[in-house]
């Protein structure tokens, strides 16, 4: 079969699961959590925007896909573009009461447009449900992805605030007629001419090369050698963007006893990018010592084949303990 099939198998098996925890589809083990990356943006009118992206696995297929995501709550319209690591794309709009990749519902009135696929896989696809990324989410992706959404909704109404503060009219002051009385022969105060001042401002300091700033990641408790999945979000404070597939990655590194465990901890890809300023939302891998024992785990962001930023004098994550038991 070709590998544009095998990958049409490989994304819409996964994509037309149920929302879960976990579960299994034509005989396939899902992940509890399938998202390796997310990022939720809410405009002034209320527009929500998703950028997700995640592997694609079933049986022998393999690859990955990423998707641009949008509700309008105005008029009550999803819509959708899926990108599987063939190329092969996906475009759905839909009718939704209520935000999809929320509340996980159904929708109607939905058209689905296929590119790169044949004709009988194209006639396979419009049978799904829609919006396909939204009904598919696992019950761990709905929550990560509400409480993202619910952060970008605050973040948007107090900038609102601050735009309609600023907007503000200011009062109209109301004029004072003031009368002077000028005698013949009356003295004419002289006031001394006033120097100006010259102002010198700071020269503001430029962002540094490298930067980060690392919120969660921290799993309870471990088992030698057992690597698990845990949400992490990680700013882009330096001067230059992280391209998505590029050369920077997510990893970390185990310590104990004040001593370097674990150095080359396992690399969590950026498959969106970030820019300056910017933070992205990760399902970062982490692997247990190959040692029981309490032991302290550290993030740190890496330039392949450059540096660790934490070279770089960038501070790692704050240090977190994690008893890994045998």
């Amino acid at each position: 079969m070709k590998k544009a099939v095998g990958a049409l198998l490989v994304l819409v098996c996964l994509m037309s699961a149920p929302a879960r925890a976990s579960g299994s589809f034509t005989g396939y083990d899902l992940p509890a959590s399938s998202l390796t990356s997310y990022s939720v943006t809410v405009g002034p009118d209320g527009r929500v925007r998703y950028e997700l992206a995640g592997p694609v696995n079933i049986g022998k297929w393999g690859g990955s896909f990423q998707g641009s995501c949008g509700y309008d709550p105005k008029t009550k319209r999803a819509s959708e573009s899926l990108t599987d690591s063939d190329g092969n794309k996906i475009l759905t709009t839909s009718d939704c009461d209520h935000d999809p990749w929320e509340t996980g519902s159904l929708c109607s009135g939905w058209t689905i447009s296929v590119k790169g696929f044949n004709a009988d896989s194209r006639n396979w696809i419009q049978g799904l449900h829609v919006p396909i990324s939204a009904v598919s989410l696992s019950a761990a992706d709905q929550a990560n992805l509400a409480r993202a959404k619910k952060k970008a909704e605050a973040d948007a109404a107090r900038a609102r605030a601050v735009h309609n503060r600023i907007l503000q009219p200011l009062p109209t002051p109301t004029p004072k007629n003031v009368h002077l009385a000028m005698g013949p022969g009356a003295h004419v105060p002289q006031f001394p001419t006033v120097a100006p001042t010259k102002v010198v401002l700071p020269t503001p300091t430029p962002a540094p090369l490298y930067g980060a700033v690392y919120t969660g990641g921290t799993p309870a408790t471990m088992k030698v050698g057992q690597a698990v999945t845990v949400p992490i979000t990680v700013q882009n404070t330096s001067s230059q963007a992280w391209p998505a597939g590029g050369a920077f990655h997510l990893a970390f590194h185990w310590y104990r006893g004040g001593a370097l465990l674990v150095r080359d901890g396992d690399r969590t890809f950026i498959t969106t990018a970030v820019a300056p300023g910017a933070t992205v939302n990760l399902m970062a891998k982490v692997t247990a010592p190959p040692t029981a024992g309490a032991s302290v785990l550290q993030w740190d962001m890496v330039q392949e084949g450059v540096t660790w930023f934490s070279d770089k004098g960038v501070p790692m994550s704050a240090p977190k303990n994690v008893n890994v038991t045998p």
